[in-house]
């Protein structure tokens, strides 16, 4: 009997001591300045300090003491790491020995600048995205179907690749641009292998100041409109959907060009007012007819063109008034029987040569009619 009076009393004790806050000492704790690398905490003097007593505080956080005997009630953390959750707590000992704590927790940010190049190769990667500005994106797998996890990121400095996904639209770029502090020479695109895009306008502000695009094996994209392609660029279309050139309208000099296995293309439409570009290659283009659209070219350095048998002369190209070293490669048009439009081109240019081993580049094999260097400068030979 007695014990249990005892064991009644206790608990009538405790309870009181719950209820009764005038024994409780709290301190209030304040996280702010959350960054990807520290973070500040505040805290109030403990609540049952006596007038007149001093108080120093100590900071503990995931287990170690970072700063002791404190007598000012901030403290910011630094050199932490990012997205990661810091626990802690705050110990207060006054000058008549009263003691309390609290204990507190955050996370750091995520760092939104990366300096490198990503790679990303799943939807979840592309849904859980939150950088601002890469050096570069590499973006491949064929599970991708939308890019729009991507719009936080504002600022590509080098280059954008996009290889063998299942997307239609590039929705979800349209923030990137090209940061000024960076050379525009490092700037490039490569999409390839994206059977299914039909619109890359998204990359509009990108494209426009790229020195080097490349698209490969997209042959659902058939209309490049609205897109303007940087002065003395270097471009590269293989197996694309295009019917016309019409995103070079805006443009003087190109540095090189490659059309290749366009199969829609039927003219050179678009490159009216093209005066300089420096290479120029056409290949296994079978449904290009004619040269015609280069009226104002007058500078190529290197012209080649290939298995494009629809092609019976090279007309078009009877504006060039260069003097440098040239390359000639015309191979495998079954139809070309007339290169007398280059005729002069030739006899007033010297033939450059790569190597000692290779000679003059001046290679015109497997035409209907295959005049010789010599042949080509005569013009009741350059013909059939």
């Amino acid at each position: 009997m007695k014990n249990l009076i005892l064991i009644l009393c206790f608990i009538f004790i405790a309870c009181g001591t719950d209820d009764d806050g005038n024994n409780s000492n709290t301190i209030e704790v304040e996280i702010s300045d959350i960054t990807d690398n520290g973070a500040t905490l505040d805290w109030t003097v403990p609540s049952n300090v006596q007038s007149g007593s001093s108080v120093v505080y100590k900071i503990i956080l995931s287990g170690e003491v970072v700063a002791d005997n404190l007598t000012s009630r901030t403290y910011t953390f630094t050199g932490l790491n990012e997205n990661v959750n810091y626990t802690g707590s705050v110990f207060s000992l006054d000058s008549n020995g009263n003691e309390t704590f609290t204990d507190f927790s955050f996370t750091t940010l995520q760092n939104p600048i990366f300096n490198g190049a990503l790679i990303l190769t799943s939807q979840e990667q592309i849904d859980n995205f939150y950088y601002t500005s890469v050096l570069g994106i590499t973006i491949e797998g064929d599970d991708i179907t939308d890019l729009t996890g991507l719009e936080s990121l504002q600022f590509v400095h080098h280059f954008i690749e996009i290889n063998n996904t299942s997307l239609e639209t590039l929705d979800g770029l349209q923030n990137i641009q090209t940061d000024t502090d960076y050379s525009i020479q490092l700037t490039r695109l490569h999409l390839e292998a994206n059977n299914q895009l039909q619109d890359i306008s998204q990359l509009s502000d990108f494209i426009e100041k790229c020195v080097q695009i490349s698209i490969y094996d997209c042959p659902s994209l058939e209309n490049l409109d609205g897109l303007d392609i940087a002065e003395n660029s270097t471009v590269y279309f293989n197996n694309i959907g295009i019917s016309n050139l019409s995103v070079f309208s805006n443009n003087t000099q190109i540095k090189r060009l490659v059309l290749e296995e366009l199969n829609n293309l039927t003219s050179l439409t678009g490159l009216e007012n093209i005066q300089e570009l420096l290479v120029l290659n056409i290949r296994h283009c079978q449904n290009l007819s004619n040269l015609n659209g280069l009226g104002t070219l007058d500078r190529i350095t290197e012209f080649g063109l290939n298995n494009s048998d629809l092609i019976i002369s090279l007309d078009g190209l009877s504006f060039l008034n260069t003097n440098d070293g040239i390359a000639v490669v015309v191979t495998d048009n079954d139809n070309l029987s007339d290169l007398c439009a280059i005729s002069n081109w030739v006899e007033n240019n010297y033939i450059i040569s790569y190597s000692e081993i290779t000679g003059p580049v001046y290679i015109v094999t497997d035409n209907a009619y295959n005049p010789t260097r010599e042949e080509i400068t005569n013009m009741n030979l350059c013909s059939l």
